[in-house]
């Protein structure tokens, strides 16, 4: 027959499939087919949904760090979907969430200044435990799902009741064709169905997002489709153990740090690389209308404006100006310094005392790039830093 959890000390594991029309524009804890555990092997087991879906998973160890791999075998599902797995925690008290680099509950979540924002001032994201509904307005959410790789380690935990448990998922879930979708990390919390934290195959931000610190309610995704599912695999691993105190997540972190860093790959020599590098700022990196170095170029052209100091002009213009020196090359030294030259005569604005922000439509002009955030300090600033250590 098989079953639906995989049972520990503190919590269950299931694994889910989310329809990406329904299930992921739900303001309230996402409730998706709860796939059905069976045909234990050697290697691991098969996880089934109700809708035409086969998992096979493979979880090593029996406590402590245990990791894993889950590999769509076949998909028949119509429509495009996520795969959840869920931890679902039995917990008396309320528990310490974390998602590395975010940490819930005491954030500074009032302190944000966000464009577009509807009440004007906005907030930094922030966990309502519990709450049952979404406030965009504050954005404050009972449940919130970030894309691995914009956590500092892909992996999200729960301290509790003397336990410490956590999920880990690689950055993305990949095919051997080279195809790839992301994967998430999240925290859910509701009134009805308790607490849970999960990871996802094939979703970024749910079930709201900031995007440019503008808010949008519904889900990022890039879901798996009956096309693209069969053959995707994704890392993961499971962590539980006693909680002593509120650090208890550090040898969790620490070992799937291990399991996961890659050493440095071998490149080519460094003089080359520096060349290379150098070479394409010169003359590819230059746009065409301003003659200034520009951050934005892809395969259809340059997009929007050109910053002066921070990701900006004087940011590429000082190492270049360094890498020039360190080859014995004038040319770079020469394009990257006539440049700044141009900066100091055109970009500064004498009623204000201060430099403009950036290059956009054919003139030099302010704080035009991250409205409403009054960041012109921090580019003159960093603008003044570039130029003395020129």
């Amino acid at each position: 027959m098989g079953h639906q959890v995989i049972s520990g000390e503190g919590y269950s594991l299931q694994f889910e499939l989310l329809k990406a029309g329904k299930c992921l524009k739900m303001h309230e804890m996402p409730r998706g087919e709860v796939g059905r555990i069976c045909e234990w092997d050697v290697s691991g087991f098969k996880v089934s949904f109700p809708s035409g879906c086969v998992l096979h998973v493979e979880l090593l160890g029996r406590s402590g760090m245990r990791v894993g791999r889950i590999e769509i075998l076949s998909c028949d599902v119509e429509e495009p979907f996520v795969v959840l797995l869920r931890m679902l925690l039995y917990n008396r008290s309320r528990p310490y969430f974390m998602i590395p680099a975010v940490l819930y509950g005491t954030n500074n979540a009032g302190r944000g200044v966000v464009a577009g924002h509807p009440g004007g001032v906005g907030a930094d994201p922030q966990l309502d435990y519990r709450a049952r509904e979404v406030r965009l307005d504050l954005s404050l959410s009972p449940g919130w799902h970030f894309r691995s790789d914009r956590s500092s380690m892909p992996s999200v935990s729960a301290t509790f009741d003397g336990h410490f448990v956590a999920l880990g998922i690689g950055e993305a879930s990949e095919h051997s064709s080279g195809e790839w979708v992301y994967n998430s990390v999240g925290v859910w919390t509701s009134p009805d169905h308790g607490d849970s934290i999960s990871v996802a195959m094939g979703t970024l931000n749910w079930p709201a997002r900031l995007i440019c610190h503008r808010f949008e309610d519904s889900p990022s995704l890039e879901p798996l489709t009956k096309g693209n599912a069969v053959g995707m695999a994704a890392e993961f691993c499971v962590y539980a153990g006693p909680a002593e105190d509120m650090f208890a997540y550090e040898p969790f972190l620490v070992d799937w740090y291990r399991h996961i860093h890659e050493p440095p790959r071998e490149g080519p020599p460094l003089e080359w690389a520096m060349r290379d590098v150098a070479d394409a700022l010169v003359e590819d990196g230059i746009h065409p209308n301003s003659g200034y170095f520009h951050m934005y170029l892809d395969d259809e052209g340059f997009h929007g404006g050109t910053l002066l100091a921070w990701a900006g002009i004087l940011q590429i213009a000082r190492p270049l100006i360094r890498t020039g020196f360190l080859l014995g090359e004038e040319g770079y030294i020469k394009t990257a310094a006539d440049m700044v030259e141009r900066v100091l005569k055109e970009a500064f604005n004498p009623k204000s005392g201060l430099f403009y922000d950036i290059h956009q439509d054919g003139r030099w002009q302010a704080n035009t790039w991250w409205p409403c955030l009054g960041h012109t300090s921090l580019v003159n600033g960093h603008a003044c830093y570039l130029l003395l250590k020129m």
